[in-house]
């Protein structure tokens, strides 16, 4: 099975997990900013947030910050602290992260916007893509 498809299963068990929708705030911020933008976003959270085993507060940065589609979804993914990625990703809280685990994980987080925007009452968020086609070759 592909790991990112395994994950997500896994991670749909969890009634945690499984809280985490988009909001209306947040599909208006997608359509106001675009896709590109939301990547970017998570893209810089986890490079800043996650990699070092040795941060402080891992994953304070996504606590709290209502209408940000990127922290949305890395709460959802488990990519919210070092921990989350121990228990769900099986990276040790004491290893730096890797170019390519970050890679793994944005791909986690366009699977996770794929599966939402699937969702019956998103069909707003299939309308905020149509901006241009480079924003819809990210799905």
């Amino acid at each position: 099975m592909n790991p990112t498809i395994e994950i997500l299963n896994r991670l749909s068990h969890s009634s945690f997990r499984r809280q985490f929708k988009l909001t209306s705030n947040e599909l208006d911020f997608i359509r106001q900013f675009g896709m590109e933008r939301v990547i970017d976003d998570a893209h810089n959270l986890l490079r800043i947030g996650l990699p070092s085993f040795h941060r402080e507060s891992p994953g304070a940065d996504l606590i709290g910050k209502e209408g940000d589609p990127a922290r949305k979804a890395m709460l959802a993914c488990g990519l919210c602290c070092r921990r989350c990625l121990a228990s769900w990703h099986q990276i040790p809280q004491t290893e730096d992260l890797v170019e390519r685990e970050l890679h793994h994980f944005l791909s986690l987080l366009l699977s996770w916007f794929h599966q939402q925007k699937r969702r019956p009452n998103c069909s707003a968020f299939a309308r905020s893509h149509s901006a241009g086609p480079s924003q819809l070759a990210l799905f």
